[in-house]
């Protein structure tokens, strides 16, 4: 499958639709990096991690993020849902980690 060429709507440029390209999807261990990459981009461009990638989570804003391009092409790459899925099987996983005096 070649990459396709999709137009996108940028809130925070010039307001012109901007060309992007779509290529094959990911892989989980390359679903992963990215995810950790992005959490490494946000531990040293942003104020407050946390909220920034929670107001993304919750609007598809990306002006909730820092202003750091790679971090929003993982983002627009990824999308909201992919990101959410890989978040909670991480929180799923480190529960069933956690020693069984942490747990209720």
């Amino acid at each position: 499958m070649s990459d396709s060429k999709i137009l996108f709507f940028n809130p925070t440029g010039d307001g012109h639709p901007q060309e992007s390209t779509i290529s094959e999807p990911m892989s989980q261990a390359e679903q992963n990096q990215q995810f950790d990459r992005l959490l490494d981009l946000l531990s040293v461009h942003s104020s407050n991690p946390t909220e920034e990638l929670a107001g993304y989570l919750v609007t598809q804003d990306p002006t909730y993020l820092p202003e750091h391009p790679e971090a929003r092409t993982i983002i627009r790459h990824m999308g909201r849902d992919q990101l959410l899925r890989i978040m909670i099987s991480r929180l799923l996983e480190n529960h069933a980690q956690a020693p069984t005096e942490d747990k209720p």
